[in-house]
């Protein structure tokens, strides 16, 4: 069962923090639609609000909706241009969508402060990977693990990212 809000003002940041501390536990146990609806429960103004912006988008992004990724990463793009997750979201939507080449567009058209994120440079490595660009998605992996070393344990589960690094180099 869906409740609306019960009232359109913005909630104060104790009844705030409640309910997101109620939809990001939902979320870490799995029960990704009992988060949503904690999300959902929240008063309109207070859905552009950092954290639940944040939140709806992983929310979203573990229900696989990836179309309706995209539309919120746009939205959160343009109220938090320097946020590093929603241009990541965005991008891996456009992935599993099969639109490969506009999720590469998302990193092309991110600010330098995004660009400079280790985290961003894994996901490009890997788009990169994946379209074939071996030397590109190399250089991408070599910044990645030059800005945040701790991403190394990421690589090493990653079958696109091993492949890179495992690939010869084409002359």
């Amino acid at each position: 069962m869906t409740s609306t809000p019960t009232s359109t003002a913005m909630p104060d940041e104790a009844t705030l923090e409640w309910a997101l501390s109620f939809a990001r536990g939902y979320l870490e146990l799995g029960m990704v639609r009992q988060a949503e609806q904690e999300l959902t429960r929240l008063p309109a103004p207070a859905h552009d609000l950092p954290a639940v912006m944040s939140l709806r988008s992983h929310v979203l992004v573990a229900r696989r909706r990836w179309r309706r990724v995209v539309a919120h990463a746009r939205r959160a793009v343009q109220l938090f241009p320097e946020s590093p997750e929603y241009y990541i979201h965005a991008a891996t939507a456009f992935d599993m969508l099969g639109r490969r080449d506009e999720g590469r567009r998302v990193w092309a058209s991110a600010p330098a402060a995004v660009r400079t994120n280790g985290v961003a440079h894994l996901h490009v490595a890997r788009f990169e990977a994946r379209l074939g660009n071996v030397d590109a998605a190399r250089e991408h992996l070599a910044s990645a693990l030059d800005l945040d070393p701790k991403l190394r344990a990421v690589v090493s589960r990653d079958p696109h990212l091993i492949a890179v690094l495992t690939e010869p180099l084409e002359n």
